[in-house]
């Protein structure tokens, strides 16, 4: 059971990263550009949002493998 749980949990990370990875790049070219102030303000709302969010998938793909 834990080994199927931890395999869900780094399988789900996995293709959770994928997404988050593009958010990450995408955002990331975009601040690059010459944005409005409020657009940037925005914009990098939503990068650092997605830095947590990656910050945290990384915490489950670590925990899921110690617990095989």
């Amino acid at each position: 059971m834990a080994r199927t749980k931890s395999s869900l949990l780094a399988n789900m990370t996995h293709e959770i990263r994928t997404p988050m990875n593009a958010v990450l790049g995408l955002s990331r070219m975009t601040l690059k550009d010459d944005l409005p102030p409020p657009a940037r303000e925005k914009l990098t709302k939503v990068y650092e949002a997605a830095q947590a969010l990656t910050s945290i998938l990384d915490d489950v793909l670590d925990y899921s493998k110690v617990e095989v």
